[in-house]
């Protein structure tokens, strides 16, 4: 016999429901526990004289408690919905669509960007919260403005403050009673929607950006200097990395002058050309012509070398690009001798950027030119709005050529307004990044902590030999005039300094936290009537808790959860009678010797020792159970049950095992 329990009020509401009334008869009829919440749903029939069961409509949210003939509890939860039989009339109330706190999701139109997401304030209504506790809606309404969506929201709360009243009229005449329809604390996990902020730091700055090379360097005798070309030439055009305001420090010059530090003031993408052809002579003193018009290529003012002429070979500068077979050159490697056709020549043309101060010409290849970019590895910092620990940390990164190490980001302590020490690295491989730069997510495995309110510095370099061909890129961005940035700067070779282009490095920065402590976190929020929760297994999987408030306790929890643990178990959670939560580890299976308890073909439980059944009403939910009558070998028993109903009228037990439908 199962007997039915009736809490005379609830400590987290000030509502007193008073005794039943003794002519009411309370019969359980089913109920039902599943591996997620414990108790999920149980159905009791009351009976008894008109006027009495008018007064069970005043029950709705209040606790019930179904226990055996030993008095142990089987099932606890409350009353969601009421019914009443009233002859062909069926009248009753629910708490199902009730909502005493209301919040409206609409799309704003906006002069610059067009439809933005914004959410009304809350308003609630005091008296239905004393009364039955905080129950949520978010309602999304579309396209609307803030008047149109505070009257929505006065609307719904006005009709939906009080639980829904239900009434049918004319189907069959039935026996006088009430139902209750009841639901586990689980179920107020619905209620409420959980919100998170301030465990990311962003800064993503303006959509248009520019990119910075990180591990470029550039060491070459084919390095050269032409004022008419208006900066620095790469015979092998390996300057493409260079943008607007890098600034650059060049040693190695013949001319010592052309040892400075310049600015780039105008960028390249032109690529490497080299033609060969046996059509090419030279006229005095500065003309040269193509029988076979294939100068199309040249540039004026660019620097070009000439190799397989006798007397011409060497740089010279283009002064005169007169058609696609005449070009002329300046006098700065001296005047051209006359050489008809017959030898092949081949002319290679690389690039140039224009830069400030204009460097003095010079067109030797005998020394080694060293280039040096300031920004080859780049600081940014942020003040962190969390305290813990970091899990991962987001740029947009990608990748030019096909570098063989790996980009590396390092969180860093402040150090006088520089980076400090390392705190913690992450590495991303040079082959898992695309040409395109695109968000890209260093995970650190061992998490370095932060403490609220403390500056940091995200240091972006590589891990291997700085080259000019296969580097990294990442995204820089200026920001809004609000936006607070943080400090970029710019690593020399030597010192720190304020990054030359003005620009910054978008950003995020990422709290971690083990799902199961989320999980504590969100029952502690939004589980208004759960006491307190126990975690006897950790997931051991961290990640970031931030939550905009689109989503109910209960669906975070459910997400947390069926992501198991790190070593790919699962993880399962009751709220007791006590209303704690329990977050536990499915128990292993049974061995070949272990002996389970049994299901058998009645529908009965039978306790491992023998024949003898389970004590009224316990239901197995989160165990492993043998099934009678069914070799093991063939892998059908034994089974873990994740849910189970027991049939009052019937005495007997349903289970689903686990991946059943």
């Amino acid at each position: 016999m199962i007997h039915v329990s009736l809490a005379p009020d609830d400590p987290t509401t000030s509502y007193t429901y008073g005794p039943p009334l003794p002519e009411l008869r309370l019969q359980c009829r089913r109920y039902r526990w599943s591996v997620f919440g414990g108790p999920v749903s149980a159905e009791v029939r009351v009976s008894g004289p008109e006027h009495a069961l008018w007064t069970t409509l005043e029950w709705l949210r209040r606790p019930i408690t179904l226990r055996n003939g030993a008095g142990q509890p089987v099932w606890w939860g409350y009353i969601q919905e009421i019914e009443l039989q009233i002859g062909k009339r069926v009248v009753g109330r629910s708490l199902d669509k009730m909502a005493n706190k209301v919040r409206i999701a609409y799309a704003r139109r906006t002069p610059d960007t067009g439809l933005e997401r914004e959410t009304s304030t809350a308003i609630e209504d005091a008296a239905s919260i004393a009364r039955y506790g905080t129950k949520e809606v978010l309602y999304s309404m579309g396209d609307s403005t803030p008047s149109r969506a505070e009257a929505k929201a006065a609307e719904l709360l006005a009709s939906s403050k009080e639980p829904l009243p239900l009434q049918t009229f004319g189907g069959d005449a039935g026996d006088l009673t009430a139902t209750f329809h009841c639901v586990g604390w689980i179920e107020t996990l619905k209620w409420r929607y959980y919100e998170r902020t301030g465990s990311q730091v962003k800064l993503e700055g303006k959509s248009s950006s520019s990119l910075q090379a990180i591990g470029w360097y550039l060491e070459s005798t084919d390095v050269l200097f032409s004022r008419n070309a208006g900066g620095i030439t790469d015979l092998q055009a390996r300057l493409s990395a260079l943008a607007t305001g890098n600034k650059l420090q060049v040693t190695g010059s013949a001319y010592a002058g052309n040892n400075i530090t310049y600015t780039v003031t105008r960028p390249t993408t032109d690529k490497r050309v080299v033609y060969t052809a046996s059509t090419i002579f030279f006229a005095s003193d500065d003309d040269i012509y193509d029988d076979a018009k294939g100068f199309a290529f040249v540039r004026n003012n660019a620097l070009i070398r000439f190799s397989g002429t006798a007397q011409n070979g060497g740089v010279r500068e283009i002064d005169g690009v007169n058609g696609e077979g005449y070009i002329t050159t300046s006098h700065l490697a001296g005047q051209i001798a006359p050489e008809g056709v017959g030898p092949t020549i081949t002319m290679e043309q690389g690039h140039e950027v224009g830069v400030s101060p204009l460097p003095a010409n010079s067109l030797s290849t005998a020394t080694t030119k060293t280039i040096v970019l300031y920004g080859y590895r780049m600081a940014q910092s942020f003040v962190s709005t969390f305290a813990g620990e970091v899990g991962q940390i987001g740029i947009v990164a990608g990748k030019t050529g096909a570098p063989t190490d790996s980009l590396r980001i390092s969180l860093c302590a402040d150090n006088d307004d520089e980076p400090g020490t390392v705190l913690g690295s992450a590495t991303v491989a040079g082959s898992d990044l695309m040409l395109e730069p695109e968000w890209t997510w260093f995970e650190f495995t061992a998490r370095p902590t932060v403490t609220s309110g403390a500056t940091y510095w995200l240091l972006v370099e590589r891990t291997g030999s700085n080259s000019p061909t296969d580097y990294y890129s990442i995204a820089t961005t200026t920001t809004e005039p609000e936006t607070e940035s943080g400090a970029c700067l710019a690593y020399t070779g030597a010192a720190w300094v304020t990054n030359p282009t003005q620009t910054f490095v978008p950003h995020q920065v990422w709290l971690a936290e083990e799902t199961t402590n989320q999980v504590r976190q969100i029952a502690a929020t939004v589980g208004q009537f759960i006491a307190s929760t126990t975690i006897e297994n950790a997931s051991s999987i961290w990640d970031n808790p931030e939550c905009d408030g689109d989503r109910t306790g209960y669906d975070e929890i459910e997400k947390l959860l069926d992501a198991g643990q790190a070593g790919g178990g699962r993880l399962l959670m009751t709220i007791d009678q006590n209303r704690v939560m329990r977050v536990y580890a499915k128990p292993t299976k049974p061995g070949e010797t272990g002996a389970p308890d049994m299901y058998s073909m009645s529908g009965h439980v039978l306790i491992a020792s023998g024949s003898q059944r389970r004590a009224e009403g316990d239901l197995p939910v989160g165990e492993w159970l043998a099934i009678e009558r069914t070799p093991r070998h063939l892998g059908l028993s034994p089974v873990f049950v994740d849910a189970a109903e027991y049939d009052v009228e019937r005495g007997t037990i349903t289970i689903q095992p686990e991946g059943s439908r």
